[in-house]
């Protein structure tokens, strides 16, 4: 409802999840920010209203302050969310199936990544919480995970599709070569945890 209130929430939300680790002094994570379809509508709006466009007053890309950071910055590629590759995954906020650029989906959201990608990789969009495994007849195996959603709230706009999703962060422990093992940590355990 409000521009400016999205923005600051975003913003202190970086502070409060970068700042400590900035803190600490030691070396740092690499940091990988994916755009999404939620600020790639800042995009869209000056698309079509370039009247609104500024930097400082009106509404910008830059009053996200993505630089401030993270290291990289994976922005969408045309309508399509942008994808990276790191030790074997690729990552994107979600992948297209076809021609026509439409998000995969579905009941079985992580089998179908590995079905139309052949990789392993993973994935947000859904806000639901996946995953999959494949192995080749050589012993290769490729994963496909989609990761719920970082948030601990209920969003009113989603009514009672907010039930179906996850919520809580997913960890890739002993990444090597696209391989890794999942740790699926809930809102709630983290709640318990620093709370």
């Amino acid at each position: 409802a409000s521009y400016e209130k999205d923005i600051n929430a975003g913003l202190d939300f970086q502070d409060r999840m970068w700042h400590p680790i900035k803190k600490a002094k030691k070396k740092q994570p690499r940091k990988v920010f994916l755009e999404g379809n939620h600020e790639h509508r800042i995009k869209k709006v000056l698309e079509y209203e370039p009247h609104l466009a500024g930097d400082r007053y009106g509404i910008s890309y830059k009053n996200l302050q993505l630089d401030n950071y993270y290291h990289d910055i994976v922005m969408y590629s045309g309508g399509t969310p942008g994808i990276i590759t790191s030790d074997g995954i690729s990552f994107a906020h979600f992948f297209v199936s076809g021609l026509m650029g439409r998000p995969i989906g579905g009941d079985h959201h992580a089998s179908s990544l590995l079905a139309k990608n052949y990789s392993s990789c993973v994935a947000a969009h859904s806000h639901t919480a996946d995953f999959a495994i494949r192995s080749g007849s050589n012993g290769k195996r490729i994963q496909g995970l989609v990761a719920g959603v970082f948030q601990d709230y209920v969003s009113g706009w989603a009514g009672n599709v907010n039930q179906l999703w996850w919520q809580g962060l997913v960890y890739l422990r002993n990444v090597d070569d696209g391989v890794y093992d999942p740790q699926f940590i809930s809102m709630e355990a983290l709640r318990k945890e620093y709370q």
